[in-house]
């Protein structure tokens, strides 16, 4: 399978011809299989004319349609692998700064909750001594769930990273 971007075409027609090199007495018939399997792998193209230059198509491999132009279509592959991998960098990146985020908030609050003029003031108030209580607990529990949250982020993340080594484009 290989990947093409749309080039303004038109007319699904104007895409085939582009993409395939299709001649000789069957090649009316040729066109039409090569169409109708081009629609089924991409059923975007049914508004071809509507579509921004350069979406993604795929090219499916299809029994007797001559092979593709390789020369308009074979830098795709390099150029999706290169966004995945940089959407996947991306995204780790947001993970431990997601992280670190809920970790920084959650150390200002059980600094706060130390802080000597709130411990007197709960020593007074049973209320307020209540309230803390269930901050701190609040604050534990949220803790360990961004904790677990995050490792299992990373993980799915080491999942799609190791299922795009293994992709071929």
């Amino acid at each position: 399978m290989q990947f093409a971007v749309t080039k303004g075409e038109n007319e699904l027609s104007e895409l085939v011809s582009r993409l395939f090199n299709i001649k000789g007495r069957s090649a009316e018939a040729t066109m039409k299989n090569a169409e109708a399997a081009l629609l089924k792998a991409n059923p975007h193209l049914t508004k071809i004319n509507k579509l921004p230059e350069g979406t993604l198509i795929v090219i499916p491999d299809v029994p007797g349609t001559p092979s593709t132009r390789t020369a308009q279509t074979s830098a795709i592959g390099a150029d999706l692998e290169a966004e995945a991998r940089s959407a996947l960098k991306q995204l780790g990146d947001v993970i431990v700064r997601s992280a670190d985020d809920i970790e920084k908030v959650a150390t200002a609050t059980q600094d706060a909750i130390k802080n000597r003029e709130l411990k007197e003031l709960a020593a007074q108030s049973p209320e307020v001594r209540a309230q803390i209580d269930k901050t701190t607990e609040a604050v534990k529990n949220q803790l360990k769930d961004a904790k677990a949250t995050a490792s299992a982020e990373k993980e799915a993340l080491a999942e799609l990273q190791a299922a795009l080594q293994k992709f071929s484009f």
